[in-house]
């Protein structure tokens, strides 16, 4: 296995393990994040999780990472940043 693979096999696991906690999330009643979102409010957050030293913190870091990204793209209407790269 080359390092591409490695890199694409982990950024994929990753996904999954954030997917997973998003659903988990969604199912304890947590929603809005795409369309409410206060992205200052999601780097507080972001931080706070990073600060833990836990598997589960890293992927709420990781989460919050994602939904400040998400935001971000659909006030600057950057739907397709980071397409064919």
């Amino acid at each position: 296995m080359n390092e591409s693979d490695r890199i694409n096999m982990a950024i994929d696991r990753f996904a999954e393990v954030m997917k997973a906690r998003m659903n988990t999330k969604r199912h304890q009643g947590w929603k809005g994040w795409d369309y409410r979102s206060n992205p200052n409010q999601l780097l507080y957050n972001a931080a706070k999780a990073v600060a833990n030293d836990d598997l589960e913190s890293a992927v709420d870091c990781a989460n919050y990472c994602m939904m400040i990204w998400n935001v971000k793209c659909k006030e600057g209407n950057l739907h397709d940043y980071g397409k064919g790269k």
